[in-house]
């Protein structure tokens, strides 16, 4: 049986921001809920009230930016399967979510709940690394970018505060002639850490 908490189900980024300023350290994001309901289920880590982010149309999808790909948060690994701009300027990163789990899995899973979950099977990670990703947080006083490789600082560990979203990963579009791969180790195609 699961312990209690409160669940909230915002509609909009800045309402998100707020409940988690508002009930900020107790309350825990929840988009894709692929780690957050094993661990709610093992009882690892019991918060007293989560997130529902499913709803917050601003966190999905790719975009162009300034030079940069910029993907949501809250889009899933299998909208990086299908993305033109992904398959243009982030093969790497759509070849690791082709292996990333199973279909199932993929169409739940977040990017940004890969990253902020910082374990060190974290399929997205390598990939993102290699593209020279950050990641925008943002919390209802602001937003900054941070590179990914300082943005993970242990396992499990990352800069996120309480109050804070990972909105956003963004990378420079790569030049026209760079070329990349992506190869997972592993006993099976998915489903291994």
């Amino acid at each position: 049986m699961l312990a209690e908490f409160d669940l909230w189900r915002p509609q909009t980024l800045p309402e998100a921001l707020a409940l988690l300023a508002d009930k900020a350290p107790d309350a825990k994001p929840l988009a894709g809920g692929t780690n957050v309901l094993v661990e709610l289920r093992e009882a690892a880590h019991v918060p007293k009230a989560l997130v529902d982010l499913t709803k917050v149309g601003e966190l999905r999808g790719v975009q162009q930016q300034d030079g940069h790909v910029v993907i949501g948060g809250g889009t899933t690994l299998t909208d990086l399967l299908t993305h033109p701009l992904i398959a243009e300027h982030g093969a790497l990163l759509r070849e690791a979510a082709a292996v990333f789990a199973n279909p199932l899995v993929r169409n739940r899973a977040t990017v940004a709940g890969n990253l902020v979950d910082a374990s060190p099977a974290a399929d997205t990670a390598p990939p993102l690394l290699a593209l020279g990703a950050s990641v925008q947080l943002a919390s209802r006083s602001g937003s900054r970018w941070v590179p990914l490789e300082d943005f993970l600082v242990g396992v499990r560990k990352t800069l996120r505060r309480p109050d804070e979203l990972l909105v956003a990963v963004g990378w420079p579009t790569p030049a026209l002639h760079s070329a990349s791969a992506y190869s997972k180790f592993g006993l099976r195609r998915a489903d291994a850490i």
